[in-house]
């Protein structure tokens, strides 16, 4: 027995030193694997156009021809539909554009000119009774102050009508923009368009937009969006955020397309973290501007952002 309990504390101090040299040896590589683990920080964005413009029916109509689909390149001023107006948005677009205060404001001159005309006569007529002392001064002065609030009236007037004339001009430039045809305020074409409003390609149609479908006044039924560049946006834990800087390049993955890595830069960091709740750590929106030349990417797509740790 007691040589038993020999060779068994014999080889328990044998046994010491090797596990201390294989748990010293084993220390380096956990603190290493959790240094590389803290260097790679990732979080979870989706991509969003950076630039998109809903393109609205400006008055109920129905739709008479279509001539893009999702994906179609376009110029600013492209015709993307055309549509015929309802009867009665025709109507109100003719009431609209006809000039009825212009030409109540043109006849009231007429009839100041009418009244001055008057009061000149008037005029000429006591300045030749005056000088033969056959009518009183202060009659002839009377007429003189009638015809100078005139000429005060008139000027007014002038103005007024001007700025009608250019309110006009404005508001039939508006309708014109909207519709994608000339219009006067004395004829009303039945068929206009819907144009493009800015350079890029066609991100959306709605469901509702057929061929001989009736269109609201007021809704979009077409969506425009820049898809070059493309930002992906995503919220970044505070601790995280603070080593971040507008420009940093970083990389990203995407969930519909495997195996394969994307380039983006930090674009954009907000400084109001998306809520303020004391007890809970503060995420922030961070906008990552990513090169989409050739389309690939589009919104809506979820990705994985991984950035270098800079502390």
């Amino acid at each position: 027995m007691p040589k038993r309990f020999f060779f068994a504390l014999l080889a328990f101090m044998v046994l010491i030193p090797a596990l201390a040299l294989a748990q010293n040896e084993a220390e380096p590589k956990k603190r290493k694997a959790r240094a590389d683990t803290s260097a790679d920080m990732m979080v979870t964005g989706k991509l969003f156009y950076a630039v998109t413009h809903p393109v609205i029916i400006p008055y109920d109509a129905v739709l008479t021809a279509l001539s893009v689909q999702p994906g179609s390149r376009v110029k600013k001023g492209d015709i993307l539909a055309r549509y015929r107006l309802m009867p009665e948005s025709t109507i109100k677009l003719s009431r609209r554009i006809f000039p009825t205060e212009i030409l109540k404001l043109e006849a009231d001159r007429i009839d100041l000119k009418q009244k001055q005309y008057s009061l000149d006569e008037k005029r000429l007529e006591f300045e030749g009774l005056a000088k033969q002392n056959l009518a009183p001064a202060q009659a002839l002065e009377r007429v003189k102050r009638e015809i100078s609030l005139l000429d005060q009236q008139r000027v007014l007037l002038d103005k007024k009508l001007d700025q009608e004339k250019k309110m006009q001009a404005a508001e039939l430039s508006l309708i014109e923009e909207r519709m994608g045809i000339k219009v006067t305020a004395d004829q009303m074409p039945g068929q206009a368009a819907l144009l493009s409003p800015i350079d890029g390609h066609v991100s959306w149609l709605s469901p509702d937009l057929h061929l001989g479908g009736v269109l609201k006044a007021g809704q979009a039924y077409v969506q425009v969006a820049v898809m070059d560049p493309i930002v992906m946006r995503a919220l970044v834990h505070e601790i995280e955020v603070v080593q971040l800087a507008v420009g940093d390049e970083i990389e990203f993955t995407l969930e519909s397309v495997p195996n394969r890595t994307f380039q983006a830069k930090v674009g954009r960091i907000s400084l109001t973290p998306d809520r303020l709740q004391p007890k809970e750590p503060s995420y922030y929106e961070v906008e990552f501007t990513v090169p989409n030349p050739n389309f690939l990417l589009r919104e809506g797509l979820r990705g994985r952002i991984i950035f270098k740790d800079r502390r």
